[in-house]
């Protein structure tokens, strides 16, 4: 089997043995379709079977393996890379990874950044406005042009998007 690193285990989440798993930027995986995640153990990809895996935020996802219950038998996972079967992975090189990093233009003004995205029925970017994480909907209705040459977006966004965070 061919194996593609899409990620790695950044920290333990909460008491029961949850952890949070960081998906590199490259990649968009189906969550539902993955029984294993391969974590690099002494320069071996060692299965590990998922109990459950939800999305977090900003390209994270909290995973708990079967049969790891507690901090103690999931701090060996802290730190390392985490390998997926290629079949399960997409390379994420549409739009949307262009975007990132770009500056906000609301009215002219810069109002802040765009740090990520995340597709589920619908494309939420994920921005930092004035030192806090906003969510805007990737929809018509709020971006209405963008510029790739001078990495901007510009918006129109209603104040209750921007205060909703």
């Amino acid at each position: 089997m061919e194996y593609t690193q899409i990620g790695y285990i950044s920290k333990q989440h909460g008491l029961r043995g949850n952890l949070l798993f960081n998906l590199l930027h490259d990649y968009k995986i189906s969550i539902t379709k993955i029984k294993y995640l391969f974590v690099e153990i002494k320069a071996s990809k060692v299965p590990f079977e998922i109990d459950k895996i939800i999305f977090s935020k900003n390209q994270s996802y909290i995973i708990k393996f079967k049969n790891y219950n507690n901090r103690e038998r999931t701090n060996q996972f802290i730190s390392k890379n985490i390998f997926l079967e290629k079949k399960y992975i997409q390379k994420n090189d549409d739009e949307l990874i262009k975007i990132i990093n770009y500056k906000i233009i609301k009215h002219e003004t810069e109002i802040g950044e765009i740090k990520n995205f995340f597709i589920n029925k619908q494309i939420i970017l994920f921005c930092q406005i004035d030192n806090k994480e906003v969510y805007i909907p990737y929809v018509e209705k709020f971006i209405k042009k963008i510029d790739h040459n001078k990495k901007k977006i510009y918006v129109e966004l209603p104040n209750e998007i921007l205060n909703m965070n």
